[in-house]
């Protein structure tokens, strides 16, 4: 019974580092694209369904000018002073639309990091971490957000056309390089669950 104890002991500690490793291999992936991309992020005054209507007006408009504005940018550093420049337009933007809903809520524009859960956007799914972000508040900020990526490229304007352009995901993987990439593809629950398995089978074996 003894050596059953201390094999199962030896087995939970392989485990625990299989684990550790696979988290800090994400992690470092989660670096990679961190460095290479911006994120933008918008915040609805409320969750009232006129609030929620009103920022994905705001995200639209906003988005419609920043692909225009971020055609010619080849890198991260490029985008940030194409934003930085445009920062105060982009507040216009979203003012202007706000007043145009018939709202008279004020908008905030501004670069800076921010912490994000992980995420699904179409097919990618991004990694928890920190991200440079192009944040737009509306009014109070108190609602639900919608977010997508803004440099390279990988935000959709139609709401009903959810399906990534495979230009867009090319100009990803060019700044990315491709282990970076396929992570964002990759299920990460499943694939630590089949290491585990492949250990367990492997010791009883």
């Amino acid at each position: 019974m003894k050596k059953k104890k201390i094999t199962y002991s030896w087995m939970g500690w392989i485990i625990v580092l299989l684990l550790v490793f696979l988290l800090k291999e994400t992690q470092n992936y989660q670096e990679e694209i961190a460095n290479e991309i911006i994120r933008f992020h918008v915040l609805a005054n409320s969750d009232s369904a006129k609030d929620q209507k009103l920022k994905l007006q705001v995200k639209k408009e906003v988005v419609a000018y920043m692909q225009q504005a971020l055609a010619g940018a080849n890198n991260k550093r490029e985008a940030e002073k194409i934003i930085n420049d445009n920062i105060e337009e982009i507040r216009s933007i979203a003012k202007k639309t706000i007043k145009a809903a018939g709202y008279h809520y004020d908008a905030v524009a501004y670069l800076g990091n921010k912490e994000f859960p992980i995420k699904a956007y179409g097919e990618f799914v991004f990694p928890a971490g920190e991200y440079e972000t192009l944040q737009v508040e509306i009014g109070q900020a108190k609602g639900k957000n919608w977010w997508c990526v803004m440099f390279p490229s990988l935000c959709i304007i139609d709401e009903s056309y959810t399906v990534v352009p495979e230009e867009a995901k090319e100009t990803l993987e060019d700044n990315l390089g491709t282990p970076a990439y396929k992570s964002l593809t990759e299920d990460t629950t499943v694939k630590y669950d089949w290491k585990i398995k492949d250990i367990w089978n492997d010791l009883w074996d």
